[in-house]
Parts: structure tokens; C-alpha cells; sequence
């Protein structure tokens, strides 16, 4: 998996008119990644999850690493079809969604729906 960067960066105004979810990979190592995704306030939320649920899954399964800490920032109304779009797009890709999550109440700063998607995730060791 390598670094994503959008570039040159959005202004909060080009941020705030998008609509489709922005994912931005960090790689710490060639172990260890940091993914953010962001739910844009023009978007369709609930369309917008679940493209931005594919581009973690995508992600994750290009990299072959494993999710070990995942938070999402959202309207405590819209956990379940959160849930169910992030179980679905896990599992179309051959990837476990049985991993804990952690489902924070915030509203995103558009009124309801969801603010976004953090998670911690990092390569298995493999035996020789």
C-alpha cells in the first residue's frame, strides 16, 4: 500500500463542495498503515459510505494488511446502516468483517449523518 495524498491539498471551501469520500493512506511502514477516510458534507451519506467502505476494503486487501483499530465518527441514527454497508463491502472482498469497531456519536459538522472513518491496520507476521 502506498501513501495517497490529494494534491495540491483541498481548501476547506473545495472540501466542503465535493461529494464523493476521500481516503487518505499513510504508510508508516511497510508493515503499518493510518487510514482516513472523510465523508464530504455535499455528499449523499449514505452513498458515500458505502464507496468509501470499497476504497478501505480495496485498500486492505491490495495491501494485505489487517485492521486493528477502527472508529467511525457519525449520528449514533445511522450506526446500523453504517455497520451493514461496512460488513457488506468487507465481506464482497473476501475480507473478515467481524473485526471490533468502535462507533462514536458525533455529528458531522453538515448536521446528521457521518463524519468519517479512522483505522489503525498493519501486515501479519508470516513464518518462514
Amino acid at each position: 500500500m502506498s501513501e495517497t495524498r490529494i494534491s495540491p491539498p483541498l481548501t476547506a471551501g473545495e472540501c466542503s463542495a465535493r461529494s464523493k469520500p476521500i481516503l487518505h493512506v499513510t504508510q508508516n511502514s511497510e508493515r503499518q498503515a493510518f487510514l482516513v477516510l472523510s465523508i464530504p458534507a455535499a455528499a449523499d451519506w449514505g452513498q458515500a459510505v458505502v464507496e468509501g467502505y470499497g476504497l478501505l476494503a480495496d485498500a486492505l486487501r491490495s495491501s494485505g494488511m489487517q485492521v486493528v483499530k477502527e472508529r467511525v465518527f457519525g449520528s449514533i441514527a445511522f450506526e446500523e446502516a453504517v455497520r451493514t454497508s461496512r460488513r457488506d463491502a468487507l465481506r464482497s472482498r473476501g475480507l473478515p468483517a467481524d473485526t471490533p469497531v468502535n462507533y462514536v456519536q458525533g455529528e458531522p459538522v453538515s448536521g446528521r449523518g457521518v463524519a468519517g472513518v479512522v483505522l489503525r491496520a498493519v501486515a501479519p507476521v508470516r513464518e518462514a
